[in-house]
């Protein structure tokens, strides 16, 4: 089955990839890390494919996040949300560090392809 994404779930991972490979005073380019996160999306949108068991109704400390109705799946250290579908839509991509309840998105239109 196709999985569908949002075109924030795609701006919210792209800009996590580019903020991995591009230097920055503090720190250099992590290019391992921009690999990590590439790997880990492919493997989280085989399992959404699958319909995944267990899934979450919000990500660990924020119970919250369960009144937008997503199911969630940690993977490395990445949150991703989606709606189930038929077909299932990412609409969210966090890191386990970052802000979610901040930067979370209620958008649920599919932008393309996963």
């Amino acid at each position: 089955m196709p999985v569908l994404i949002t075109d924030t779930a795609r701006a919210q991972y792209l800009d996590m990839v580019g903020r991995y490979l591009q230097a920055m005073p503090h720190r250099p380019a992590l290019p391992d890390a921009a690999r990590r996160l590439i790997e880990t999306y492919d493997a989280a949108m085989a399992r959404i494919a699958a319909d995944p068991h267990p899934w979450s109704t919000h990500p660990g400390p924020y119970p919250a996040l369960a009144r937008y109705g997503f199911r969630w799946i940690k993977l490395h250290r990445y949150w991703f949300a989606w709606t189930p579908g038929p077909p299932p839509v990412i609409t969210n991509i966090f890191d386990e560090a970052g802000d979610i309840p901040r930067w979370i998105s209620d958008d649920g239109e599919p932008g393309g392809l996963a």
